[in-house]
């Protein structure tokens, strides 16, 4: 996969996430879309994630959620950070490690 690219205002890209809400409102990434080398967009399953921060930006009604999650790339285990802006409901790709 290649370098993460952020668009000219600095806004890292947005991305496709299929996602569960428990009763509680915990929200739990279950797929996730992002593009390959080509910059063709490519459907992997989550295999695990865990909840890294949950972050009160300004203004303080802006709350993000980031995300390290497990996908398998060419049969090799990789981790992805995505971040979930609760305000505009949009998710945001950070890095792809491994």
């Amino acid at each position: 996969m290649k370098k993460i690219l952020r668009d000219p205002s600095g806004f890292l890209p947005p991305i496709d996430v299929i996602c569960q809400y428990t009763k509680e409102g915990e929200i739990i990434p279950l797929r996730v879309r992002i593009p390959d080398e080509e910059g063709e967009p490519q459907e992997y399953t989550i295999k695990g994630y865990r909840v890294l921060a949950e972050m009160d930006s300004i203004p303080a009604s802006d709350m993000m959620m980031l995300y390290e999650c497990k996908i398998i790339v060419r049969d090799t285990m990789k981790r992805i950070r995505i971040y979930f802006n609760r305000q505009d409901q949009i998710w945001r790709i950070n890095s792809i490690e491994g």
